[in-house]
Formats: structure tokens, C-alpha cells, sequence
């Protein structure tokens, strides 16, 4: 297919897909796995009665999830796949391409980005900026959901690892390789942005880019997200980072109450 006509065919079903799914779980909290360190903390049991979404590798934190975000294809060759199909998750993803065997063609919903930073209700693609927290955030406004929380959404360093699987005793992807070890003249300390040397980090290096520079732009999409959508009902409670500042707080162990709230908030409002 011509890259124009793709093109036109994306932006066709991701109308659709908002379509589809607006406002369908009007009111209900929803709870966004992002990647980083602070994720390995989480009581998943926590999780209970969230509508719940996870980006790439945290999914292997909370299999169960209802909504699988990816954003490219390689995610259709991993481990993931095996285990969407037997929880039944709705995905949703960027690029259309063949669904592997075994899961179903209608349990794929397909994004496509959009220019603005505006998390609108009716949007007709969603926000991205390189960041699929930021896709299942927008879809989770799209649903109806409040609050939105984010889990495991640092943006920075610990322990000079980025991501929660790093770890000594979390899951891990068989098909992804573990995180390489820091240059020995690079320094990084823990809740910090930049580590204090120039020298690429070797999981990224060979695309080029400082892993430093898409976590400044991470921050600083964000800000742009919330200063188009004043509106928009997003908690932070990852405990650590740079996005602490941005948003509201609440620590993990906090999400039962917040969804007890929600429940009653559904009450007052007259909804199921």
C-alpha cells in the first residue's frame, strides 16, 4: 500500500477507534503502567478496579491489563503477544500490520499521532511526542476515565538504570536484551535527570540519541500537554523524578483510596 493511502487508512481507523471507545468507562479511575524504576515497588493488588493500561515491558508487571499500548512494530514479535492473547486485552497500536496467530483481528485497535498537545475528548489521533504513556493517557481521557494515575513514569535514573526489569529479580522479556552497564566514567545518581557525562548510554547509542535529551524532552512534552489540556485529571504516583512536579501526588499504597473515592464520586454523580 502506497505510504499516502496508509497513511489516510491509519488516520481512518484511529477515528474510528475514538469512536469506538468514548466514554466507555466514564468515571472509572485508570491506572498507567509506565517503565521506569519506581514500577518494581508496585502491589499490583493495588490495581483493583482500575481500568488499567501498560506500555511495552511493564505489561509483564501487570499481564491482566485491559489495554496494551505499543508503538511500533516490534512489539508484534515479542512474549507480549502470548500473553495478551490468554487475558483477552484489548491493543492498541501505531503501525497495521498482520495480527500474529492466535490473537484475534477485532482485539487490535489502531493510533495515530497528532500535531497538537491537546488531550481532547474528540480527538481524531492522540498524543504521542515518543511517549506511549502519554497515548494511554489520552485514550484513558477518551474513555471517560478520572482520575488518570501514572505508575513506574520517573523520567529519570536509579541506580543507573532506567527501567523497572533492570532490577536483580523482576520478569524479564526472554527477547529483549538486559540493560547494558553504565560507561564506568559516567555518574549517575539517583532522582537525578542527567547523568554528568557526555557519553552515550549504550542501549541507545546506536540510534544516535543521549538518553538524557528524550528524558529533558519527555518534561518538557508534558508541560506542553497540560498547559493545551488545563482540564485534564492526571495523579502522578510514581514516588520519584522530575514529572513529581508537574502533577498532583500520591504514593502507591494510596490507589485503593482513590479508587474508593471514585466510587462514591460515581454515586453522587447517579452513575453505576
Amino acid at each position: 500500500m502506497p505510504r499516502q493511502a496508509r497513511g489516510n487508512a491509519m488516520a481512518e481507523n484511529t477515528k474510528r477507534t475514538v469512536r469506538q471507545l468514548r466514554g466507555i468507562h466514564d468515571g472509572r479511575p485508570a491506572a498507567v503502567l509506565g517503565a521506569g524504576p519506581s514500577l518494581r515497588h508496585l502491589d499490583t493488588a493495588w490495581l483493583d478496579g482500575f481500568i488499567t493500561f501498560t506500555v511495552d515491558d511493564s505489561f509483564l508487571k501487570y499481564p491482566q491489563c485491559q489495554y496494551f499500548i505499543a508503538a511500533n512494530a516490534a512489539a508484534c514479535r515479542r512474549r507480549h503477544w502470548q500473553i495478551i492473547h490468554k487475558h483477552s486485552c484489548i491493543v492498541l497500536r501505531y503501525y497495521v500490520v498482520p495480527p500474529p496467530p492466535g490473537v484475534r483481528p477485532d482485539s487490535i485497535l489502531t493510533w495515530t499521532p497528532q500535531e497538537s498537545y491537546a488531550m481532547d475528548r474528540d480527538a481524531g489521533g492522540v498524543v504521542f511526542r515518543g511517549n506511549c504513556v502519554m497515548v494511554a493517557a489520552h485514550m484513558a481521557r477518551i474513555m471517560g476515565c478520572h482520575p488518570i494515575v501514572l505508575l513506574g513514569c520517573d523520567g529519570c535514573w536509579e541506580d543507573g538504570k532506567l527501567h523497572w526489569h533492570d532490577f536483580p529479580g523482576q520478569p524479564q522479556n526472554p527477547e529483549v536484551r538486559p540493560q547494558p552497564p553504565l560507561p564506568p566514567d559516567v555518574e549517575v545518581q539517583d532522582d537525578i535527570l542527567y547523568p554528568q557525562s557526555a557519553v552515550p548510554h549504550p542501549r541507545t547509542a546506536p540510534i544516535g540519541d543521549h538518553p538524557d535529551k528524550y528524558l529533558q524532552e519527555n518534561v518538557d512534552n508534558w508541560r506542553r500537554v497540560l498547559a493545551a489540556t488545563p482540564d485534564l485529571n492526571v495523579i502522578n504516583a510514581s514516588g520519584r523524578g522530575p514529572l513529581l512536579k508537574l502533577f498532583p501526588t500520591c504514593e502507591m499504597r494510596d490507589l485503593p483510596r482513590i479508587y474508593r473515592d471514585s466510587l462514591r464520586g460515581q454515586a453522587e454523580e447517579g452513575n453505576p
